[in-house]
This record gives C-alpha cells, structure tokens and sequence, in this order.
C-alpha cells in the first residue's frame, strides 16, 4: 500500500485491502435486471395494496351494516 502502518493504523489498512478485494468478487446485477425487478415489485406492491383496500372497504361495509 505505500505507507508503513502502526498499530490500530496497520489493522485499519488491513481491513480495507480486505474490503478492496472482496468488492472485487461480487457479480454485480444488469441494469436490465435491476430494471425488470423493481418493476415486478412494484407491481406486487400495487397489487398488495389493492387486495388490502378492497378486504378494508368490505369488512368496514360489513361492520357498518351488520354491527351499527
């Protein structure tokens, strides 16, 4: 690395070599994959959030009309 480390500077400069190399291991995703994933969920989520909604407006519908 160039410079002569000492103590909690040596272990320091350790661990960022060790960082460094392992960055270099990871299989980074495609932009098309990354793409295509996020679009998945966020149509699962849309989906989610209507089933939720539908399910809220019937029990409250239900409620309204049975329990009040």
């Amino acid at each position: 690395m160039g410079v002569p480390a000492f103590g909690w500077a040596k272990g320091a400069q350790s661990y960022l070599g060790e960082v460094r190399g392992e960055f270099k291991k990871i299989s980074w995703p495609s932009r098309r994959m990354v793409t295509n994933e996020t679009i998945i969920v966020l149509v699962f989520v849309a989906v989610l959030t209507t089933l939720i909604t539908l399910f809220d407006w019937i029990f409250a519908l239900i409620s309204n009309r049975f329990l009040v």
